[in-house]
């Protein structure tokens, strides 16, 4: 009994690592001379301006869609963020103004 207790908690901490590093995502572009990065590990969005936490976001809902506006300088920056069921596939599009700055080319159905 106390194996298969061992064995059971072992399978779990492996699923949670596997998930964990599967979501695990990292994007960054220049925008408006500065360095913007989002990572999303987990549960846990950051946005980073010039390698300073900016933005932190606990549990967004990028199933459904997320969309973000931060303050860059002195323009406006909107992220739409979109995942798959799995989290494997994370979807990224910047606008500012309407226009389109930087997209990562992932589709997510």
């Amino acid at each position: 009994m106390l194996i298969a207790c061992i064995c059971v908690i072992a399978v779990f901490i492996i699923f949670v690592a596997v998930t964990f590093f599967v979501t695990k995502k990292s994007y960054s572009f220049v925008f408006n001379g500065k360095m913007i990065k989002i990572t999303n590990a987990g549960s846990q969005c950051k946005i980073f301006i010039n390698n300073s936490l900016s933005y932190s976001y606990h549990m967004p809902q990028f199933l459904k869609g997320e969309t973000f506006q931060i303050k860059v300088g002195e323009k406006e920056l909107v992220l739409k963020c979109k995942t798959n069921s799995y989290g494997n596939k994370f979807s990224l599009q910047a606008y500012c103004e309407d226009k389109e700055v930087y997209n990562n080319n992932v589709v997510v159905k």
